[in-house]
């Protein structure tokens, strides 16, 4: 039988080969996994899941019909599956590989008929790349439970490397005045990087670095708390990476000790002098003490962003690039007495200046501040390049600025990965990555670390397109962008992703994936794919607003296509749940921002959760991004739960995360990389979303729903009143559907 379209792929990331075969396995009420990797750690986790999802308990035995075996001749996190009408089997190199062998094998057990069954196949499947990755701030203690459930989702993707930036986010018992300054400083410069980057970054002159005041919250974790992560991380085979930020991004360095500075008048000092003993005192005490917390294999040394250059009496007269050799040098070989490697970002190596003339990296360069209209120059500092040395892996962050920038690093004999990987921005995949010297890539979050901020933000659905990119040697059809596509320059890659023409393969794939990767950030099954789920389509006919075209808060719109998307009962299925939207002249909800516009539902029981079938339709939306990580300024509608004993919960709808853009593809446009809420319909030019909101009191008896515009503030002395910056338009509610 022929392999299915990738879009249709029953497997993501995709695998090498799959072979789909003719037949079934059935799942049997007493079946028994057998074999080497029957009793680990990893075969018990798919027991449980299977068990969570399905409702089906299978034991380890020494005999069965599910064996799993250890193939020696398979590489690193490589795996095999063949599935027949007889039995399953599962060959892996390394317990990775049976990590994924089995979240594999659960992804393809489907319902049909009453009985659990897996079609009949054979797979084979091995990574493309060995880092796959992503950056990630030390989390605040309020988010550890998310932290956890992101590292499943994580290991789903096939990702294992995790870059944790420390900062002063982990607690130091031999300095903790370094906690102190960085809570201190956290309180005056955040709470995000918008308010940070006009309190400290643009309050000189000069430039300084970025502040990053979100990391831990703006506090510090314990040294328990961390070993924590570390262990859960290892747990789902992902390597933890400290990233230790010296030379530059040293706040927390500079402003417990100012002694070290390099500007010694600057009052949030960023850089440590590099000719100062004492600088190297203070961090190899905090590099011993993330050591013996982490038991790292290598420790990410930052040095990206270094701006402020030879100023102290003492780095004065030296060469720019000498000071940055003997800098990475010295704190090489400190890790390298350890047994640790290093690898840094490696901006600063680089010697290139755009098509546009533009300066860019180790390039020696003149900066005019647009704030301040301080002019300064930038000494070179790309001859480090020669001198330094090779065991140092570079995170190449400047990919982005051309398509041929990576050559430098390849000619030079440089490995590395590209950081800030942008699956939606990366020029020439693959023409560019196939080269050995490539390791992979890392994912970077420069924000929050939270699910609603990551959700606004679009990085689920980054690491998705982007997991599949690393994992998947079908290099040509896994990026998103054409190989002969040329996207603007951005030096980090975060620039906003280009319109490619239609829907490419790789974002109809990840539609297609999403929903079942939903139960994995989670943390179990959502209750619409429960065995025993019932559904209940909610009548909106009497409440709805508005037609399936018309306008909305003075913009227009048009849904009419959704009338042939309908089956013959007037049923929408998406993923197994069904909607029914209301007929007539009246059939959507609308939801004008910024208005009074408020519907009431009826409703009598309980339920388990609500799915929601929308759309946001507000042309001047604004995404999130790492400039606007605020959640409340992307709340576009709240949908209020009132239970019988008065009692309510309240759900924003953010856009980017619970709520995508109605005239978008999914993925390929502007506010349309949703996560958890995924695409339910789409007509090929017009998206509808589902977004399944659990309920935390599926026991208590609930009385009516308000669906209410967002951008007002309701209370009951001032009435409505608007909050925020006006906008036309707002939310689209086309059906609600509640799971029993």
């Amino acid at each position: 039988m022929p392999e299915p379209s990738l879009v249709k792929m029953p497997v993501y990331p995709w695998p090498r080969r799959y072979g789909p075969r003719a037949g079934q396995f059935v799942l049997g009420a007493r079946e028994h996994v057998c074999g080497a990797g029957a009793a680990t750690p990893e075969a018990d986790r798919f027991r449980a899941e299977l068990e969570a999802l399905h409702g089906r308990r299978i034991a380890a035995a020494r005999e069965g019909r599910l064996a799993v075996r250890r193939a020696r001749r398979l590489a690193a996190d490589a795996y095999e599956l063949d599935v027949s009408a007889q039995g399953v089997e599962l060959r892996y190199g390394t317990r990775a590989g049976l990590l994924y062998g089995l979240d594999t094998l659960l992804a393809l057990v489907a319902r049909r008929n009453g009985r659990l069954v897996l079609p009949a196949c054979q797979l084979v499947d091995a990574p493309y790349k060995p880092l796959r990755g992503i950056h990630l701030y030390m989390p605040s203690r309020e988010h550890i439970p998310f932290f956890k459930r992101l590292l499943r989702f994580l290991a789903r993707l096939r990702l294992n490397t995790v870059f944790l930036e420390v900062g002063g986010g982990m607690e130091f018992k031999r300095h903790p005045e370094i906690n102190r300054s960085w809570e201190s400083f956290a309180r005056f410069a955040g709470p995000y990087n918008e308010q940070a980057s006009r309190r400290v970054q643009q309050s000189r002159g000069f430039w300084k670095d970025s502040v990053h005041a979100e990391l831990a919250g703006g506090s510090y974790l314990t040294q328990a708390e961390v070993a924590d992560l570390v262990r859960a991380a290892r747990a789902l085979h992902i390597e933890v990476v400290p990233e230790v930020q010296s030379l530059s991004h040293c706040y927390y360095l500079c402003l417990a000790h100012p002694e070290i500075a390099e500007r010694a008048e600057d009052p949030f000092p960023d850089t440590y002098c590099p000719s100062n003993p004492k600088s190297y005192r203070l961090l190899f005490d905090v590099l011993d003490e993330v050591i013996r917390v982490f038991r790292p294999r290598q420790v990410h040394i930052g040095h990206d962003e270094w701006y402020t250059i030879g100023v102290c009496p003492r780095c004065r007269n030296k060469s720019d690039a000498e000071l940055l050799t003997a800098d990475v040098t010295r704190i090489a070989r400190y890790l390298e007495r350890r047994g640790i490697g290093t690898c840094m970002w490696g901006d600063k190596l680089l010697n290139f200046i755009g098509d546009n003339g533009q300066r860019y990296g180790g390039v020696r360069r003149k900066i005019v501040n647009p704030l301040s209209e301080f002019v300064e120059r930038r000494p070179p500092t790309f001859e480090a390049m020669r001198t330094l040395s090779r065991s140092v892996v570079q995170a190449h962050w400047y990919y982005s600025l051309s398509r041929t920038i990576d050559d430098a690093l390849v000619r030079n004999g440089w490995r590395f990965f590209y950081g800030n990987f942008s699956a939606a921005r990366f020029q020439n995949w693959a023409g560019r990555s196939p080269t050995p010297a490539c390791l992979g890539g890392e994912m970077s979050t420069w924000v929050e670390v939270s699910e609603r901020v990551f959700g606004l933000t679009g990085m689920f659905l980054n690491f998705v397109l982007g997991a599949n990119m690393l994992w998947s040697d079908r290099i040509r059809e896994s990026s998103p962008l054409p190989p002969e596509r040329r996207a603007g320059a951005s030096d980090s890659g975060e620039g906003r992703a280009p319109r490619t023409a239609g829907w490419p393969t790789a974002h109809r794939a990840a539609a297609g994936a999403v929903p079942s990767l939903r139960r994995h950030l989670a943390g179990g099954p959502l209750p619409s794919e429960m065995r025993r789920a019932r559904f209940r389509p909610l009548p909106l006919g009497r409440v709805a607003t508005h037609g399936l075209t018309g306008r909305l808060n003075g913009v227009r719109f048009n849904m009419e296509a959704l009338r042939s998307g309908l089956g013959k009962a007037g049923r929408l299925a998406a993923h197994g749940i069904p909607f029914v939207p209301a007929r007539g002249g009246k059939a959507t909800i609308g939801l004008g921002y910024a208005t009074a516009d408020r519907v009431r539902l009826g409703y009598r029981g309980t339920a388990r959760s609500f799915v929601f079938l929308h759309a946001l339709h507000m042309p001047d939306a604004v995404p999130g991004s790492y400039r606007s990580q605020d959640w409340e300024n992307h709340t576009v509608a709240i949908y209020r739960i009132v239970y019988e004993d008065r009692y309510f919960v309240e759900l924003p709808v953010l856009s980017e995360h619970t709520i995508g853009r109605l005239d978008a593809r999914y993925g390929n446009e502007r506010l349309a990389r949703t996560f958890p809420a995924f695409p339910a319909w789409s007509d090929g030019r017009r998206t509808l979303y589902a977004f399944e909101w659990v309920n935390p009191h599926p026991a208590r008896h609930i009385a009516r729903i308000y669906l209410d515009a967002g951008g007002v503030t309701r209370s009951i002395f001032t009435g409505v009143t608007p909050r925020g910056p006006a906008q036309k338009g707002g939310v689209l509610v086309a059906a609600i559907t509640a799971v029993l």
